[in-house]
């Protein structure tokens, strides 16, 4: 551990008898520096979430965006790590037999030509997707040579009744179980889900389909039959996926819900078919990149355009966060979750400080040893002071009949120690030492300044408590 001072305030004060009293108020940190020697480090991976497509093939000019995004994934998908990918419907518009050309190239880009798919992923059927063009070619029989394929519902080889399906893929020893369910799926399609989550159980389990959210972050009506009758029971279900809903500024929206095991289940809408940037355009080809990072214990979602070179970040709260998550040891055959968004922590003290006055998250400018407002004192210390860190509003601290005080933060926990330590010569020849106050409570800690001597320097330390 290191303290480190942090800027200073010097101010001088006439006391009886003549002697000069030098005030340096300053702001000690405590650093704590983590080792990660001996930790087996685990490779972070991503699954990528395709919304609505639509409007790329309508107007069909804009097709060349859908291609690009699946060439990116083959791109980078050994970069980050990409292990599937996940069409959340409405690949195809009003004229499918047109559109259904570069809908299928774009997905052919990731068959690859190969035994099997360079990526594992899957296509969920929207209200736009009930033509034959779509069943033609994103049904049964595309997927059913593939070994991360599952099954699909009512599957034959020549069937068009095939609007549910299933996948399993790996990811850093972990098995996922992925479901992806057409819009509105009725209970029989849902009870055939949960066959499927039955004959997996301890798979992470993961449930795309068109529509579940709206752009208010609520449950539509088939999202609640979706999470009464298969999300809110099955532990292992730890996210759902889901577009349809889409807006021309913002379309990205998630949901935290307990399940009836009391873990979080994160529920995420994204589509950008809509979507209007800096100039108006509608072919900005955003999509989600949903990591999971074991070794940090998060699971994060960043929106990100692989032909928008612009602006390829979308880094607003609203298209970028993160959530603390648990990555435990999976056991198959029994219903349990390995990996999953926990509870957030509560947040107080210093933290819902940071938060209250530059934002959630904070930004840049809350860090403890800052000073934003420029008055000579930290972050740090004008929390344990009370203090507003956007308004210059010295001093610190009152000097009256040779008794110096410091008022506390009314907001302040027990996360901060206050120690007031002098020197005769700022620590030079004289080492600082802390002095016993005469009052350290939960309102103020001061100090009866002692007369004798020509020089004395006097500080106020404050340090975060580990």
């Amino acid at each position: 551990m290191t303290d480190m001072n942090k800027k200073t305030t010097k101010s001088n004060t006439k006391q009886p008898g003549g002697r000069q009293l030098s005030l340096i108020i300053c702001c000690a940190l405590s650093v704590l520096c983590l080792a990660c020697a001996g930790r087996a480090h685990a490779a972070k991976f991503e699954i990528i979430a395709l919304p609505d497509t639509e409007n790329y093939v309508d107007p069909i000019r804009n097709a060349w965006v859908m291609t690009n995004q699946t060439q990116w994934i083959v791109d980078q998908r050994a970069t980050e790590n990409i292990v599937f990918v996940s069409q959340l419907g409405d690949l195809l518009h009003y004229a499918p037999a047109t559109e259904i050309v570069p809908a299928k190239a774009m997905f052919d880009i990731l068959d690859g030509g190969l035994p099997d798919a360079v990526v594992p992923y899957s296509v969920s059927k929207g209200n736009h997707d009930g033509s034959s063009q779509f069943n033609d070619n994103f049904g049964y029989a595309r997927y059913k040579d593939y070994s991360w394929y599952g099954d699909g519902d009512n599957t034959t080889d020549d069937s068009y009744d095939v609007n549910n399906h299933y996948q399993i893929f790996s990811a850093e020893g972990y098995e996922f179980l992925h479901i992806n369910l057409q819009k509105d799926p009725n209970a029989a399609t849902l009870v055939w889900a949960q066959g499927v989550v039955d004959a997996n159980l301890g798979k992470p389990t993961i449930i795309s389909t068109h529509d579940y959210l709206d752009l208010s972050a609520n449950r539509s009506g088939a999202g609640d039959d979706i999470w009464n009758g298969l999300v809110k029971d099955n532990p292992q279900v730890f996210m759902t996926l889901c577009a349809h809903k889409h807006n021309t500024d913002s379309s990205s929206v998630h949901l935290l819900s307990d399940n009836s095991a009391g873990k979080p289940v994160l529920q995420i809408l994204a589509d950008f078919e809509d979507y209007r940037g800096p100039t108006g355009e509608t072919d900005s080809g955003y999509l989600s990149r949903v990591i999971f990072d074991p070794d940090a214990k998060t699971i994060s979602v960043k929106t990100f355009s692989p032909t928008y070179t612009a602006v390829p970040f979308l880094t607003d709260s609203g298209h970028q966060y993160s959530h603390p998550a648990e990555f435990l040891t999976q056991v198959n055959g029994v219903a349990s979750r390995p990996i999953g968004v926990v509870p957030e922590p509560a947040t107080a003290g210093f933290q819902a400080w940071q938060i209250t006055h530059f934002g959630n998250p904070p930004t840049p400018e809350a860090g403890p040893g800052l000073d934003p407002d420029f008055d000579g004192m930290a972050n740090l210390l004008e929390y344990a002071l009370g203090k507003n860190p956007h308004v210059s509003d010295q001093p610190a601290g009152n000097i009256e009949a040779g008794v110096i005080t410091f008022t506390k933060g009314a907001a302040v926990t027990d996360d901060v120690t206050y120690t007031i330590v002098e020197s005769d010569d700022l620590g030079v020849t004289d080492p600082w030492e802390a002095v016993t106050p005469d009052v350290n409570d939960a309102n103020e800690i001061s100090y009866s300044l002692p007369l004798d001597g020509d020089a004395l320097f006097v500080r106020l330390k404050v340090a975060l408590e580990e």
